[in-house]
């Protein structure tokens, strides 16, 4: 009866540490996607090179042109057009303004400028990218 009983306990044990082996390496494959995931996106972030060209056209009007100098197309959800007294967020989410690479998008903005005041102008990307330039009114 006593042999019985240890080899209920040495079986039993066996079977939890096969459990637990288990269990650890699902944690472990898991863990690993998660970190290659976020890899990859931190990858796509940073490939991504915007540039901002402002034109300020006429007095109740800036043309600001954003171009794609990265390998793939960038989605842009928002537009800033700031200076020390004005503030614009225009939001582009869900707009599908989406520049592929080499491309150029333009925004037309009707806004009296101010001669001599300087102009900052942000870009938002979906994957959380911010490209600012500034303009100084002519």
């Amino acid at each position: 009866m006593r042999s019985q009983r240890a080899v209920s306990t040495v079986a039993g044990s066996i079977f939890f540490v096969v459990i637990i082996v288990t269990v650890d390496f699902g944690l472990i494959v898991r863990s690993i996607q998660v970190q290659r995931a976020e890899s990859d996106l931190e990858a796509r972030r940073l490939s991504q090179n915007l540039s901002i060209s402002v034109n300020f056209t006429s007095p109740t009007t800036i043309n600001i042109t954003v171009r794609n100098n990265g390998p793939e197309a960038v989605e842009l959800v928002a537009l800033w057009i700031t200076n020390t007294t004005y503030h614009r967020r225009i939001d582009l989410s869900g707009q599908g303004v989406v520049i592929g690479p080499g491309e150029e998008w333009t925004y037309t903005a009707n806004l009296a400028w101010k001669p001599g005041s300087t102009y900052v102008i942000k870009v938002v990307t979906s994957l959380g990218r911010v490209f600012a330039t500034s303009a100084t009114a002519p």
